[in-house]
């Protein structure tokens, strides 16, 4: 018996979604509180003021170290007087 259309074509497609859909419903967690409260630490470029991040930073630009150390794209730096206490 030659197996129909139906079953070689839409029976894979229909059980490939059902998998997806099963596997991202029985990952999603949920929120453990609403936005911003116990989340995670706000990214290094949100707000105006100045911002010190302990750890590693890579920069593609200009960077200026709190030490008043500044480091060009290029590898050439300055040192410069240094505003921060």
């Amino acid at each position: 018996m030659k197996p129909s259309f139906f079953l070689k074509t839409f029976l894979p497609v229909l059980s490939a979604i059902i998998l997806v859909a099963g596997i991202a419903y029985s990952v999603w967690i949920e929120p453990t509180a609403a936005p911003p409260g116990n989340n995670v630490e706000a990214p290094i470029n949100v707000g105006t003021s100045t911002q010190y991040k302990s750890g590693a930073l890579g920069v593609g630009g200009l960077l200026a170290a709190y030490s008043g150390f500044w480091l060009n794209n290029n590898g050439q730096g300055c040192k410069r007087q240094s505003s921060y206490s």
